[in-house]
């Protein structure tokens, strides 16, 4: 038997106003390591159908062609809407990288 292996990493996204730019951060949580990207493009596609219950969402990393389609409810679209929108960080966008 298999067994299931857990990562978790912290995400900070922070838009900078004066370079019209966001700026992304990664640390992996169990290391407190940053988790380096390279620089590549990805598409999302965010489906919602008013009549369902499910949010669909279509990932392609343009460079390769490969792709991933992930589902949930409307638990994540009220999470995106809630959390993520520009109104509810400004708060955050005084802060810096080192904050985390």
């Amino acid at each position: 038997m298999t067994e299931r292996e857990e990562h978790a990493f912290l995400v900070w996204c922070r838009y900078d106003a004066q370079g019209d730019t966001n700026q992304l951060r990664i640390v992996h949580v169990g290391t407190g390591q940053n988790l380096h990207l390279d620089c590549d493009t990805l598409l999302l596609r965010i489906t919602i159908d008013p009549d369902a219950a499910i949010l669909r969402c279509h990932v392609r990393h343009l460079a390769s062609g490969r792709e991933a389609y992930i589902q949930s409810g409307a638990h994540l679209q009220a999470f995106i809407q809630s959390c993520l929108s520009q109104a509810n960080t400004a708060d955050y966008d005084k802060g810096d990288a080192s904050a985390i």
